[in-house]
């Protein structure tokens, strides 16, 4: 499953937990994510919980990995750490 830069994905679907979570994450941290890196850990998250929409509408098996692709210089560090603690805090909730 890849998800370009900007977040998009034919007719995907963002849930209100999952954005909050990316939000609770950010706000304890220094740093500043761009709107399209909180859209795509967003998005990943609803590929590793099972709750992602394809293209076609249905829900996607929960992903056992993800793949962002993006160019150099547009933050695929900020994503991958933002990814993780957002990761390890769900885990944590659970």
């Amino acid at each position: 499953m890849k998800i370009d830069r900007y977040g998009n994905h034919p007719n995907a679907q963002e849930t209100d937990t999952m954005v909050a979570l990316v939000q609770d994450v950010i706000s304890k941290s220094k740093v500043q994510p761009r709107p399209y890196q909180q859209r795509i850990v967003a998005k990943t998250h609803l590929m590793y919980s099972g709750q992602y929409k394809n293209g076609a509408g249905e829900t996607e098996p929960a992903a056992r990995s993800v793949m962002i692709e993006s160019p150099t210089g547009s933050g695929k560090t900020v994503m991958g750490w933002l990814s993780a603690a957002t990761l390890q805090k769900r885990l944590e909730q659970e």
